[in-house]
């Protein structure tokens, strides 16, 4: 067998910096052989991604946006006017998107909403994502969609929060909160 030095690399993600990446080991020494191994967590995850959605009228600006739960969508998903996960739970949020339906006397402003979540017990408010609409013409109003891939773990309790930060007019302004996550049991 050939010599064997450490292999010092960065963890990829929560089962890297866990040690849980190939058959329950993280490769940590470095060889001139090979052997196959096969990463199966998306595989696994696959079967437990779900998309759901939530709406909410606009309110005020700087004013945290009420959601509801859309057709669809589990009623335990809503806590208090909140995308919130359930305390049996652990969210892998692969993407966010964030749809804009505004009233043709906001069709010339820039719009702009902030996207934080809460974890527990600080619930200080930690960015996740900056939705923006540009201007749009007045007959195209409806549904001006932004959307981001930013991969992260949520775990049991925590919520979003979703504020606008640019006014407009309160009659008629929706959102639509869309998100495609993967299930997990905690515990």
């Amino acid at each position: 067998m050939a010599d064997k030095s450490i292999l010092a690399k960065a963890p990829d993600g929560l089962l890297g910096a866990l040690d849980l990446k190939t058959l329950g080991r993280n490769p940590g020494l470095f060889s001139d052989e090979l052997g196959p191994s096969l990463e199966v967590i998306d595989f696994y995850l696959l079967r437990n991604r779900i998309n759901i959605g939530f709406t909410s009228a606009f309110v005020a600006v700087n004013t945290n946006l009420v959601m509801a739960a859309a057709a669809g969508t589990p009623a335990n998903y809503i806590s208090g006017g909140s995308i919130t996960v359930p305390q049996q739970e652990v969210w892998r949020v692969k993407t966010i998107a964030l749809q804009n339906t505004r009233v043709a006397g906001d069709a010339g402003l820039l719009l702009e909403c902030d996207v934080f979540i809460r974890r527990p017990p600080n619930s200080q408010n930690v960015a996740v994502f900056v939705a923006q609409w540009p201007a749009v013409v007045a007959t195209d109003l409806i549904r001006t969609r932004t959307s981001g891939y930013k991969p992260f773990f949520m775990g049991p309790g925590d919520f979003f929060v979703i504020r606008p930060t640019t006014t407009q007019t309160a009659a008629g302004s929706g959102y639509v909160f869309e998100l495609d996550i993967d299930v997990m049991q905690s515990g």
